[in-house]
């Protein structure tokens, strides 16, 4: 309560020099809007004594009491003033029924105290039982404006500051067979009807009544599936409700007979205790009711541990219900880290690309369902409204909970995963269709059931079946019946392609200008969402990534920013669809059709530079036709933008594959390029410089064949912003780096990568050309079986046309002794 009003007295903690307000009595400008000051008359003050007792001018607990507006203190010997702590808040919110003075009142709604203290204003305003209407003071009208800059750092930005981050114990796992699994039988199903009962005879019972199933059936779009296709469907989940759960008395777990108690690895450590978090008393029913009904489903119990925990309440953004929140932060300071990682969001969605029918089962309270050990229980002990009481499920907030129901989830969908007919991202179940509608092909005793729709029932209902073998329930108000596009981590699928969600672009559209720098790494973080269908992305927001560098100017929204942003926000409104690459079609190509044969399934790789930075597209063709896979760009930095023409463009080829060399490292594919001098560095090096020899090196490991394109029929590729770069761009390069780390230069010689690596600019020469350019030795590594494989240094030669090779740890044999192009 420092900083606050005290029997007309104003608190300021000791030892700063920055005043709370100006003395009481000397503010103007105060307008009173809540309360009622008629009646209260001023009173005089006596003016302090210089010889009053220590206990009236002292100093307690690291503060000082003054009279007159000076310091004071908020806890004295005397009792005078003591009342006014809880008053003067309430006073200032409008609370003035038990005010009997004047003074007090006035003293009030004159502080003005330093914006540390505005939380506790926010905090008396959220404790309240009634709304009140508070005086419009300078105070309150900073602490309570939804505008108001907060003081700490969390609670200026969504993210945790750097200095608060919990770091979980890098170290052995205590007891690493704890939580093995085992192995869950495939059921087998009984095979669905070919006519199913109608849905007018459909009869509420058990946990599937009509009003829920009624829920379901508003997922599937209309005209996407027949009546008695929606009928089949029904009759699926007749069979399998009870793998569905509506609230937590339905709720299931994960089978102990497959899945032991999960137990928090720990390291020795001084059990916690936590102050806890006040309930505010306008939702203390509210939050009695949850914790009750969160016991009666076995969520919680009762402990007598010695540790303590902080849980607070917020509310559901979806349904504005109350959920309690447990704060572990101090426990996973000693939790040994878990090292598996979820999967890929990029990855999981473009897995799903190019099926005719999807479905959704969102587990119903995921980690509920996992149980925890009673060894790790008493870690979890928080105290609330009811006492103290542990959790007896995985904790939301433990640092392993993720990789922990990731590993439970994907093993019971082992057989699922492995048929690539559904896939799971944590509490996300996503079943796949078939590839094909089969021409709309129906059952040959039922016209009005298509096949893919029968094919996808039965993977369906034999799915369900598996989640109630393991234990596990899916929420049947999230469940997503069947439908042909999917939003999925971000994106939406379907048979046509990737898309980008709609609800993205929507974001980036109505984002305000920022006005700091991180307003601008958040509108660059959700932007770069849609970085694979924008072209030449990197390039675009050049501007905007230079004004999330660390710098001590102030942060100054230029032109080229604004321009940046409004052509992002443009270019993110139509973004093209992406079809992923089919490498089963693209493996059986090793190299460029003829014009009479067909291309179908070929890889293309256009790539275009310039000084500002370079960008690609990956295409592959279908039925005859080129369908983008991803957009790609990069910038370059002071150094690179000043190479030369082809540098630049083979710098910028060498970029392309090394961003993708995951996508197209193992098949044969097209390079196509609008410099046609790059065939001749690529196939028939002239000995360029070291960083150029690193470079060819590096793209003779991949599969290719260059096409050069005239300039105009690349507008793709060159999907570059060709404006100036920026003075205050990032200086970042690591393809050095990375070359050093990939070929092993800076390595020990006897890496047998080595004898894995080609050595571009010597493959095409024989003895007579070596020496004609200048070589007088040949390099063999001493575990290389042919001279051609191997690394090599490169240096300056007495040769003014050629570069002197100098193997690390080979042993070199004159020309004569074997052929160079063997």
């Amino acid at each position: 309560v420092a900083g606050l009003v005290l029997g007309g007295r104003v608190v300021q903690p000791r030892g700063t020099d920055e005043p709370c307000g100006v003395p009481v009595g000397r503010q103007e400008g105060c307008t009173h809007v809540g309360g009622d000051l008629r009646g209260l008359q001023p009173q005089e003050r006596r003016p302090p004594h210089p010889h009053e007792p220590r206990a009236r001018r002292g100093t307690r607990r690291g503060f000082s009491i003054e009279d007159g507006g000076g310091l004071t203190s908020p806890s004295f010997a005397s009792d005078e003033g003591v009342p006014c702590v809880g008053r003067a808040l309430y006073t200032l919110l409008g609370k003035t029924d038990h005010v009997s003075d004047f003074d007090s009142c006035y003293s009030a709604v004159s502080v003005l105290p330093p914006p540390t203290y505005d939380s506790l204003l926010r905090s008396a305003e959220y404790s309240l039982s009634e709304p009140t209407l508070p005086f419009v003071t300078a105070w309150s009208a900073r602490a309570l404006s939804s505008h108001s800059s907060y003081v700490t750092a969390a609670g200026a930005r969504r993210y945790k500051p750097v200095d608060r981050k919990v770091r979980p114990v890098p170290t052995y796992m205590p007891n690493p067979s704890a939580q093995k699994f085992a192995p869950i039988p495939i059921p087998q199903p009984e095979p669905l009807p070919h006519h199913p009962p109608p849905l007018s005879s459909f009869v509420s019972q058990g946990r599937l009544t009509q009003e829920r199933l009624d829920t379901i059936l508003r997922t599937v779009p209309p005209d996407f599936l027949s009546e008695q296709e929606i009928d089949l469907l029904v009759s699926v989940l007749v069979r399998r409700q009870n793998t569905l759960a509506f609230d937590d008395n339905e709720r299931g777990i994960f089978s102990r007979e497959f899945f032991p108690d999960y137990e928090i690895p720990i390291i020795e450590h001084t059990p916690w205790v936590q102050e806890p978090i006040r309930i505010p008393k306008a939702i203390e029913g509210d939050v009695r009711k949850l914790l009750h009904e969160q016991r009666l489903a076995g969520k919680y119990e009762d402990s007598s541990a010695s540790y303590r925990s902080r849980v607070f309440p917020v509310v559901k953004s979806s349904s504005n219900k109350l959920r309690l929140v447990h704060d572990l932060q101090e426990m996973n300071k000693y939790v040994i880290r878990d090292s598996a990682l979820p999967p890929r969001a990029d990855d999981f969605a473009e897995s799903f690309v190019g099926r005719v029918i999807y479905g959704v089962a969102d587990l119903f309270s995921g980690f509920d369902a996992c149980t925890l050990a009673e060894g790790s229980r008493d870690l979890t002990t928080f105290h609330c409204l009811n006492g103290p009481e542990r959790l007896t499920v995985l904790p939301q907030g433990c640092t392993n909970s993720v990789q922990e129901f990731q590993r439970r989830i994907r093993h019971t969908l082992t057989h699922a995963i492995r048929d690539d007919e559904a896939d799971a991202f944590i509490d996300d179940v996503a079943f796949r269709g078939g590839r094909s509608t089969y021409d709309g092909k129906t059952l040959e005793d039922n016209p009005h059931i298509r096949l893919f729709v029968y094919e996808y029932a039965v993977c369906l209902d034999r799915h369900l079946l598996t989640f109630i073998t393991a234990g596990v329930t899916a929420s049947g108000w999230k469940l997503v019946l069947a439908t042909p596009r999917l939003k999925i981590v971000g994106s939406v699928v379907s048979k046509d392609g990737w898309h980008l969600a709609h609800g993205i672009a929507t974001k980036v559209l109505r984002w305000p200008q920022p006005r700091s720098v991180s307003d601008v790494r958040g509108f660059l973080g959700v932007a770069g969402v849609g970085r694979k269908w924008i072209k030449g992305f990197a390039i675009i927001a050049k501007p905007l990534t230079a004004l999330c560098k660390k710098t001590d100017d102030d942060f100054i929204w230029t032109a080229d920013a604004q321009h940046a942003m409004e052509e992002l926000q443009r270019l993110v409104t139509s973004p093209p669809v992406l079809r992923p690459i089919v490498y089963e079609l693209a493996r059986t190509l090793d190299r460029l059709p003829d014009a009479h044969e067909s291309s179908d399934g070929l890889v293309i790789l256009a790539v275009d530079s310039s000084i500002h930075g370079a960008g690609w597209v990956l295409y592959q063709i279908h039925e005859q036709d080129r369908h983008p896979a991803l957009f790609g760009s990069c910038t370059f930095n002071r150094v690179e933008s000043k190479y030369s023409q082809p540098k630049v463009e083979l710098y910028g080829v060498f970029r392309a594959l090394k961003d993708l060399r995951h996508r197209v490292w193992g098949l044969f594919f097209c390079l196509e390029v609008d410099a046609k001098y790059l065939e001749q560095m690529l196939y028939e090096p002239d000995l360029p410089n070291a960083p150029m020899t690193r470079w060819v090196s590096y793209a003779r490991l991949f599969n290719f064949r260059l096409r050069h394109i005239p300039a105009e029929k690349g507008k793709a590729q060159d999907g570059l912003s060709r404006k100036a770069r920026a003075d205050d761009d990032s200086e970042e390069s690591d393809a050095e780096e990375y070359l050093d780390r990939f070929f092993g230069f800076a390595a020990s010689a006897e890496d047998p990568r080595y004898a894995r690596c080609i050595v571009a600019m010597a493959a095409r020469y024989d003895n007579a050309a070596g020496k004609a350019a200048g070589f007088d030795r040949m390099a063999l590594p001493q575990h290389a079986a042919e001279p051609a494989f191997c690394v090599v240094h490169l240096g300056v030669f007495e040769s003014p046309r050629a570069t002197r090779i100098a193997a690390h740890g080979a042993v070199t044999r004159p020309y004569g002794e074997r052929g160079w192009d063997a």
